[in-house]
């Protein structure tokens, strides 16, 4: 028989063995790579583990068993790809404010827009594909008017401020 010790430093359900639940420990053990892109040249701020722990903690829904996106409230599942539990900021470029737990599929949703901009966007863009034609140039100057948005490496050469000459 194995003896049960003290709650999950995460969850705070009881548990066998260690400072995490089965559900948390994969999550709670995670770490996080400071370097992103293709090439790996951009550096960003990444949690402490205790932030880290911290954030899963705000994300657990005790009532349901189970965590929570913190943008969407659906229920995360580290089985199901585009329900995994994912690190986001609510402001790129913030330093360790503003983490967020995310499904992975909100996650690439959202990129590197902030937390206000996306949501901005996702209410103008359900309003167009609900057939609100003059939503479309409120989505448009939305999107122009980004402070966040980073265009993927393809498009890059055709991103030029306005004016300048684009090679084709």
């Amino acid at each position: 028989m194995i003896a049960i010790e003290k709650g999950c430093r995460i969850c705070e359900r009881e548990q066998a063995v260690g400072d995490f639940c089965s559900t948390c420990a994969p999550l709670a053990r995670r770490t996080f790579n400071r370097r992103r892109g293709r090439k790996r040249d951009r550096v960003v701020d990444v949690p402490t583990r205790a932030q880290w722990h911290a954030v899963l903690r705000r994300a657990w829904d005790g009532s349901a068993g189970h965590f929570r996106c913190e943008i969407s409230g659906v229920r995360l599942d580290v089985n199901v790809p585009a329900l995994y539990p994912t690190l986001d900021h609510s402001a790129p470029g913030a330093s360790t404010d503003g983490w967020l737990v995310v499904s992975a599929a909100v996650n690439d949703m959202k990129s590197d827009l902030s937390l206000d901009e996306a949501r901005k966007a996702w209410r103008l863009l359900a309003s167009v594909a609900e057939g609100n034609r003059a939503a479309s140039a409120d989505l448009e100057r939305h999107l122009e008017a980004l402070k966040h948005f980073r265009p993927r490496a393809a498009l890059q050469v055709l991103a030029t401020p306005k004016g300048e000459e684009v090679e084709p």
